[in-house]
């Protein structure tokens, strides 16, 4: 994971950042693959707080695709755009911290 610091240190930031990067990668890993998934789906296999919230907000990113299917039930696939932001995450987290 890459950190850059400027200013006064924040902790707290910091972690909040990895958690979260960790969060995304976990998904997005889980539908590289490809295929559609549902987010019942999903959540069983990269378990996090909120999975439907978080699949929406990466949707609005542009890091996945949506549909609908016949019955009614979202689906979800990683995007060209999410695919580009897993190898960066993975790079970044393989990178270790930069101070």
């Amino acid at each position: 994971m890459v950190i850059r610091r400027t200013g006064k240190p924040n902790r707290g930031a910091l972690v909040r950042t990895a958690v979260r990067n960790q969060r995304k990668r976990a998904i997005l890993a889980v539908l590289e693959p490809g295929g559609w998934m549902t987010p019942a789906m999903i959540a069983a296999l990269a378990p996090a707080p909120s999975v439907h919230w978080l699949l929406k907000r990466y949707w609005r990113w542009g890091l996945l695709r949506r549909r609908i299917d016949r019955e009614g039930r979202l689906l979800y696939a990683i995007s060209d755009k999410g695919r580009e932001r897993l190898k960066w995450l993975r790079r970044s987290e393989a990178g270790g911290w930069v101070q």
